[in-house]
């Protein structure tokens, strides 16, 4: 007689549902613990990534090309659960423990994925009994034979076992099934809290922004967790020099310009959580990321002509001075460029232009504004970057107050359509 040996019961412990429910309340918790920090975009896509994969249950994959056995072992086995021995030994012996010698046979089944779902029940499953172990990684199911077994052994053993792993694959298959659901919910429950609680956060910020007065950290606010930031705190600096005169090395602008860049890029891969914000708003982020760098940026600061949208200064002298717009065309886009050349005093020699493209032909966008700014009466020629870009170039123009006086404009271009 073959008779499956008791070591685990297999998804009976307790309910998949249960477990899932439990695991979607802590998720709930988890991202309550961000409310009150203030992430960037690209933080927030890294975070939710990492979120996601913590949460996510993995579902199991058997490796059945790796099936092998334990050698046959000799043992002892309490039969006092089986009534047909009780039925037999008892009538002879009494109520002494029913032991008698058999071999154990083992399979082992490696696999992939979160061992829990062996042990709990899925949406669908069979009524049947199945029992076995886990360790490492590895299935083992188990068979005891008493030595009177006949021939043909090895063919019923077989036989048994694969039939047992087929109902088992069937039960973890309607597993799989629900993980596959829950993950798919957890995808979408993380970006959906975390765009809430960054649209919250954004208002907020917009409407302290407009009060005017400078903002400053709450005292005892828990800083950025840095293992959840994909742009180092390090890499968001620029070095600024300590000379008389306001000045912005070649190096410190291409490392503001890179900060910008990463910060757009972001932007542009949760397209969906932007495609609505205006102007105003759009900077907001920008000039945020900024300010995670060694010097602070201001919006709406008065520069000569007016007010613009970012300006980064030290000593009282503007360094760095740029302009957010959203693409609508390329008369617009020149009005833009003569909006900067206005900001800029003799001393300013570096800028930016910050466009974003709602537009489906973004190639179009792209080469329009190249074509628009070499029809500037300005211009006087691109400047080779050393890492090429297909969105950013970098121009010079002549200075609107000083016919000699040359100005690097450095053009962004984003596509944030949803």
């Amino acid at each position: 007689m073959i008779i499956p040996e008791r070591t685990s019961r297999l998804f009976y412990q307790g309910d998949l549902f249960a477990l899932t429910s439990t695991r979607m309340a802590e998720l709930n918790s988890r991202i309550g613990q961000y409310k009150n920090r203030s992430l960037e975009p690209y933080e927030n896509e890294k975070l939710a990534k990492q979120i996601t994969e913590e949460f996510n249950i993995h579902p199991i994959w058997l490796d059945k090309a790796n099936i092998h056995q334990l050698e046959p072992e000799q043992c002892q086995i309490d039969r006092s659960g089986d009534r047909m021995a009780e039925f037999f030994w008892r009538d002879h012996f009494g109520n002494r423990p029913i032991l008698a010698s058999a071999v154990r046979y083992t399979f082992c089944v490696p696999f992939k994925g979160d061992e829990r779902l062996f042990f709990h029940t899925p949406s669908r499953y069979s009524m049947s009994g199945y029992t076995g172990s886990i360790q490492r990684n590895i299935l083992l199911i188990s068979y005891v034979v008493f030595q009177e077994e006949p021939s043909g052994l090895s063919r019923r053993l077989k036989e048994q076992f694969n039939r047992d792993l087929a109902q088992i694959e069937d039960t973890l298959s309607a597993s799989n099934s629900d993980i596959s659901g829950f993950n798919r919910e957890v995808e979408t429950r993380v970006k959906g809290l975390l765009a809430d609680l960054q649209q919250k956060r954004t208002t907020a910020s917009c409407v302290a922004e407009e009060i005017g007065f400078p903002i400053k950290r709450r005292q005892g606010e828990m800083q950025h967790d840095e293992a959840l930031i994909s742009l180092p705190r390090s890499e968001a600096k620029f070095d600024l020099e300590e000379d008389p005169e306001p000045f912005l090395s070649e190096r410190a602008y291409d490392q503001i310009i890179s900060i910008i860049d990463k910060s757009g890029k972001s932007m542009e891969r949760a397209a969906r959580d932007f495609a609505e914000d205006n102007e105003e708003k759009l900077r907001h982020h920008i000039l945020v990321t900024l300010n995670s760098g060694s010097q602070r940026g201001s919006a709406e600061t008065f520069s000569r002509k007016g007010k613009t949208d970012i300006f980064i200064e030290k000593k009282n002298g503007a360094i760095f001075i740029a302009e957010c717009k959203i693409w609508k065309g390329e008369n617009h886009f020149l009005e833009s460029v003569d909006q900067l050349l206005g900001y800029l005093t003799w001393r300013d020699t570096k800028a930016a232009l910050i466009v974003f493209s709602k537009n489906k032909d973004f190639s179009k966008v792209l080469l329009a504004a190249r074509s628009a700014v070499q029809s500037h009466t300005n211009f006087k020629g691109f400047v080779h970057m050393a890492k090429p870009h297909e969105s950013i170039f970098k121009c010079e123009l002549i200075s609107s107050i000083d016919g000699v006086r040359k100005v690097v404009l450095c053009v962004l271009l984003f596509n944030i359509i949803a």
